[in-house]
């Protein structure tokens, strides 16, 4: 109970993280909405296909949630694991788009041999990785390491004493583990 009072006082300090509120949200399909968080594969004319997260545009700022914004409810904002940060974020139509586990129907996974720039003939593997250990985790949680590093970065651009603090993603808190005897 001494913990949670303490928590308790914690939250006053420091506020959960939460998205930045957009009415344009509120407007959009169920449909749209529930892909948010999916792990999928991405394949788009010039590219073989990538496993990546589709992204919340309310994640980012600056010019990626102009852009991300200006294409809502068309196209969605993706995350392609594995890439350096120029290449990180992109746009896909639902027709670019190839469920995780239709992709390894398809065999995608074994495309990694098929890119002819070594950089991603390298990354392919480590995206799928990612990718995987993203899909086993409950959606809340996907992407979560990505997000809080952005946020990161922003929380240190900003002015000492000035501006938002940081939000932070809400953990997940287990039992402790009861003492062996």
């Amino acid at each position: 109970e001494d913990e949670e009072d303490e928590e308790d006082e914690d939250d006053d300090d420091e506020e959960e993280w939460e998205h930045k509120d957009d009415p344009k949200f509120e407007v959009l399909p169920s449909a749209y909405l529930n892909q948010i968080l999916d792990v999928v594969w991405v394949k788009q004319k010039s590219f073989h296909p990538w496993p990546s997260l589709i992204y919340d545009p309310r994640w980012v700022d600056g010019k990626l949630n102009a852009q991300a914004m200006s294409v809502l409810g068309k196209k969605h904002l993706v995350m392609f694991y594995a890439m350096a940060p120029s290449e990180r974020y992109g746009f896909a139509s639902s027709a670019e788009i190839i469920e995780w586990e239709a992709g390894f129907s398809q065999k995608l996974d074994e495309n990694g041999k098929r890119f002819k720039a070594k950089k991603y003939v390298d990354a392919f593997p480590k995206a799928i990785a990612e990718a995987n250990a993203d899909a086993l985790k409950p959606k809340p949680e996907r992407g979560e390491q990505q997000h809080l590093s952005s946020q990161r970065k922003r929380a240190e651009k900003k002015p000492a004493g000035g501006g938002q603090r940081l939000k932070k993603a809400p953990s997940r808190r287990t039992a402790p583990a009861e003492e062996e005897e």
